[in-house]
């Protein structure tokens, strides 16, 4: 109901002040209060949303989600993980996590997340080199017929 308002920004810049903020949304509230670029960033955040809700009327939970998430989903896109599909289940763990102890529906998180990922570059995978076999040397008294054709004898010998 806050972010769809389109006044979440001034919203929870009241419940931050009166001290609400943490019992309804701890990791908004550690961003706002931790204060730098992660407060600067939310709050940004928060006033893109009161807009877009301002011009367009769209109230649905996962495009709100976006842009409270936005943060939360590229920084956990950066954390170093084997493939793409391992990096967005990092991403959307990190979201629900950035949203407890509300419990936020499946479907609505899931595209927020898809909205705002970031699939990391795939990491080069490396070949391991490959064993090159032997072959096995040839019968004792008779020659290859490699050997015979080097020398030059004839293969009946």
């Amino acid at each position: 109901k806050i972010f769809g308002s389109g006044k979440a920004a001034l919203i929870t810049e009241s419940l931050l002040s009166f001290g609400l903020l943490q019992a309804i949304l701890p990791k908004i509230d550690d961003a706002f209060t931790g204060g730098g670029q992660k407060a600067v960033s939310l709050r940004t955040n928060l006033e893109a949303l009161d807009a877009y809700v301002g011009e367009t009327g769209d109230k649905s939970l996962g495009v709100l989600l976006a842009f409270v998430l936005r943060d939360a989903v590229r920084e956990a896109s950066l954390i170093p993980a084997q493939d793409a599909n391992e990096a967005y289940h990092t991403a959307l763990q990190a979201a629900r996590d950035f949203m407890s102890p509300l419990p936020m529906p499946r479907v609505d998180i899931e595209f927020a997340v898809k909205a705002e990922f970031q699939a990391p570059e795939p990491k080069e995978k490396t070949k391991k080199p490959r064993k090159r076999r032997r072959r096995k040397p040839a019968a004792s008294g008779q020659e290859s017929p490699v050997a015979q054709v080097n020398t030059g004898k004839p293969h009946g010998n």
